[in-house]
């Protein structure tokens, strides 16, 4: 646990209050304004990478990286509204990405362990949807949740086979090379404060070097609902451009909707279905779109 007087002590914060969030501790001092957290790893590499790239969007330790916690000063946040806050955390991404991007040769074994993992999450996911209709449909009188996943258990099977077929595309095409980048992995908007003094990622706790698109599709799972989604992808693209194996994978991996994991409480599981529903319908939507753009520049591109 943190000791909020020890560490006003040893870094000299006259202390006004203090407010919890989420698992911050914001400190309102005499002098400025500082958020506080427990360490959660050495970030002395990575903060160090930050800093040589002159990377604006992190907030830059303040204490020493053997204390047992972390200190950084705080902005408040100013702008809410998620269309406006995405297209700045899109832009904090775009420069990450950029400044580290690389090319990785890979090998057949990799792909092939790459499909069958992805592969085996969607078979899995099709026999338990495939499992529960059997039972729902002996029974005769089906309980509210059940009976409503039973009315939409068609969108389950229709979007999980989409990302079957992206996923035989994408080994149909023998990759050797995949780009790799420095991702954020927390890709919700909670995770980013905006304000006109400074604009920052908050938790770097899971960045590392990953597969890029992989940053896409967190940021597309995470934000779908909050803000225009179709719009976000354009503006990503137009400072990187995905390859045609990227787009496939991607399409695939959005098509994997979480699993709907059944409790006791018939009214949470009903909104837990309607959230994957919802889900379904927006990235059917989106791979529409994104099909009409493409055959849009085929054509372009014949004349």
């Amino acid at each position: 646990m943190i000791s909020i007087s020890e560490c006003c002590k040893k870094y000299s914060i006259k202390l006004k209050h203090i407010k919890r969030w989420n698992n911050y501790i914001i400190l309102y001092g005499e002098n400025g304004n500082y958020l506080l957290k427990e360490k959660d790893n050495d970030k002395e590499k990575l903060y160090s990478t930050l800093e040589s790239i002159q990377y604006p969007y992190y907030l830059p330790l303040l204490n020493s990286y053997q204390d047992s916690y972390e200190l950084y000063s705080y902005y408040e946040e100013e702008v809410y509204d998620n269309n406006i806050k995405s297209k700045e955390f899109l832009k904090g991404l775009i420069l990450l990405h950029k400044e580290s991007v690389y090319n990785d040769e890979v090998s057949d074994i990799y792909i092939n362990d790459y499909y069958d993992k992805i592969k085996k999450g969607i078979d899995e996911q099709i026999q338990f949807y495939f499992n529960l209709q059997n039972n729902i449909e002996v029974e005769g009188f089906p309980r509210l949740d059940y009976y409503y996943l039973l009315l939409n258990i068609s969108s389950f099977y229709k979007i999980l086979n989409i990302a079957l077929d992206k996923l035989e595309l994408w080994k149909s095409l023998k990759i050797k090379k995949i780009r790799k980048a420095l991702i954020i992995h927390k890709d919700s908007l909670s995770n980013f404060s905006y304000s006109s003094k400074k604009s920052y990622f908050i938790d770097f706790s899971e960045c590392s070097h990953d597969l890029l698109i992989n940053e896409f599709v967190s940021f597309y799972q995470d934000n779908l609902f909050y803000t225009d989604m179709i719009e976000c992808f354009h503006i990503y693209q137009s400072f990187i451009p995905f390859s045609y194996d990227e787009k496939v994978l991607l399409f695939c991996l959005i098509s994997i909707p979480l699993k709907v994991n059944f409790t006791d409480n018939i009214y949470q599981n009903i909104v837990v279905i309607q959230n994957r529903v919802n889900y379904i319908e927006k990235t059917f939507n989106f791979l529409l779109e994104e099909d009409k753009e493409n055959q849009k520049t085929d054509k372009e591109e014949f004349k």
